[in-house]
């Protein structure tokens, strides 16, 4: 039985198999649909559009699951860095004006509403080399609005793939014969 049970273990180790694990973030806005999302976004206009055009149009953060919102001093060191802001950095932060400059800001807000998907595909079944894959793309929508006037948008399009391998003497083969001695443990 124990010999049945390593032929069948190698069998399914020579012909793979991987595991697929998809994740997405979505902004729950025009039922995370990416068309109809770019559609609407399109439509606005940067110094024309008000905060309620925005919203009617159907980017309604009420209603929205994953999105950021940044007062203009949070939305500049979020942009810069806060590297800029070190006093080794800029004269601003060397004399000391950096509220000064923030402060100016305050009219400001920047909304962020991502929508990305990925998959990752790993082997599951391996002898010596485990290889995982992982791809995505998305894009990150970003407004800027002074005083309730949008002033600023743009889509950050993501795309990225990234492969890795891990590799070791029969490192894979090891977990699956314990497995097997377990289960010839609890048979006899």
């Amino acid at each position: 039985m124990s010999m049945a049970a390593v032929g069948l273990l190698a069998g399914v180790m020579m012909t793979g198999c991987s595991v697929l694990d998809t994740k997405s973030v979505k902004p729950g806005l025009f039922g995370d649909d990416a068309v109809k999302m770019m559609a609407a976004f399109d439509t606005l206009e940067a110094g024309k559009t008000t905060n309620e055009q925005w919203m009617t149009t159907g980017f309604d953060l009420s209603k929205a699951k994953n999105f950021t919102v940044s007062p203009g001093p949070m939305a500049l060191r979020k942009i810069l860095g806060e590297e800029v802001f070190q006093s080794t950095y800029g004269w601003y932060s060397a004399k000391g004006k950096v509220d000064e400059l923030l402060a100016d800001l305050a009219p400001y807000s920047m909304v962020e509403i991502p929508f990305k998907v990925t998959t990752k595909k790993e082997s599951r079944f391996y002898i010596s080399t485990k290889y995982e894959f992982t791809e995505g793309d998305g894009t990150v929508l970003t407004f800027v609005f002074k005083n309730g006037v949008l002033v600023y948008k743009a889509p950050s399009p993501q795309k990225f793939s990234e492969d890795h391998s891990n590799s070791a003497f029969a490192q894979g083969l090891f977990p699956w014969l314990k497995i097997v001695k377990d289960v010839k443990g609890v048979v006899e």
